[in-house]
């Protein structure tokens, strides 16, 4: 379930419990479920796009609720029916929203603006605390040995976040390929069949299809979906010669990792391929390098 589904799910859930209550409320009972509300509300809007949470904050307003600042604001307008009107405009609002895929000017003349709205785009994202923990154990400068962490790296993820259908067929297709560099791949047509449906799902998020209309006006991608599918499958899963013919992939190196002259771990740049190692017994996480700040050595 994605976060914003689960804003949809909560706001239904309050409002059908407050309609179930008494009417009438004394100012401090109506006052004390208001702040209740407020704060689930903030808990799971605080980690989505900007725009849904401000439809939470002005929504409130009908009621006379100060989101921000957890307050009564209006005492004329603060009743347990306008209370009820404020979480019928925020569903309703919520149900109607659709992020934002059309990259700005500014985000095409900056990456790092076009980065941070895939970041915000990314509604299945896992939140730390919320989602996961990790133990980052002791950090090391660069050149100690050892291991400086002696618990594992993950410490728990929620099971809701393997329902998700991307990342399902995401760990479709972490056993289509041998790890060893110098040994050729054999694609099966199970196989295609993964991958292609792994890029559809991809594309229908938000993510994807934002990167696709910014690829396009950057004239580094067909407008054509079908044909952007196309080019993706090519770049990702195309196999090339690493070592041997056709022994190695962009998506094997950069999601799946390859074991070189069998002692060296290469690309593997990918949290649930690590998690998976790392539960079934493979992987040992040993601390990370401290960063050094400039003319101050390690901090």
């Amino acid at each position: 379930m994605s976060s914003t589904d689960k804003l949809l799910n909560d706001l239904s859930s309050m409002i059908a419990h407050v309609k179930s209550l008494p009417p009438n409320p004394t100012f401090e009972q109506l006052k004390s479920k208001v702040v209740n509300l407020s704060t689930a509300l903030y808990n799971d809007s605080i980690h989505l796009p900007k725009r849904l949470q401000d439809i939470i904050t002005s929504a409130y307003e009908i009621c006379g609720w100060d989101f921000k600042y957890k307050k009564v604001k209006n005492n004329q307008s603060f009743s347990l029916s306008n209370l009820i009107l404020s979480l019928e405009e925020m569903l309703n609002n919520v149900k109607n929203w659709s992020p934002p895929i059309d990259p700005t000017n500014e985000e095409l003349n900056s990456l790092s603006l076009a980065c941070n709205k895939l970041w915000n785009l990314d509604v299945h994202r896992l939140i730390p605390d919320k989602d996961y923990e990790i133990n980052v154990g002791s950090g090391k400068k660069v050149f100690e040995q050892g291991d400086f962490a002696s618990d594992p790296l993950f410490k728990w993820i929620s099971p809701n976040a393997f329902s998700i259908p991307t990342y399902k067929a995401f760990i479709s297709l972490l056993d289509n390929y041998v790890a060893d560099v110098g040994v050729t791949e054999k694609v099966t047509t199970e196989e295609l069949k993964e991958n292609l449906n792994f890029l559809n799902l991809i594309m229908d998020t938000a993510i994807m299809q934002y990167t696709h209309k910014y690829l396009v006006l950057k004239s580094k991608a067909p407008p054509d979906r079908n044909e952007f599918i196309k080019q993706l499958e090519k770049l990702w899963f195309g196999l090339y010669k690493r070592k041997v013919a056709n022994d190695s992939s962009g998506f094997e190196h950069v999601f799946l990792g390859e074991i070189k002259d069998g002692i060296e771990v290469v690309g593997l740049h990918n949290w649930i391929q690590i998690y998976l190692q790392e539960k079934a017994g493979k992987f040992d996480y040993l601390g990370y390098i401290k960063p050094k700040r400039k003319g101050l050595g390690y901090s």
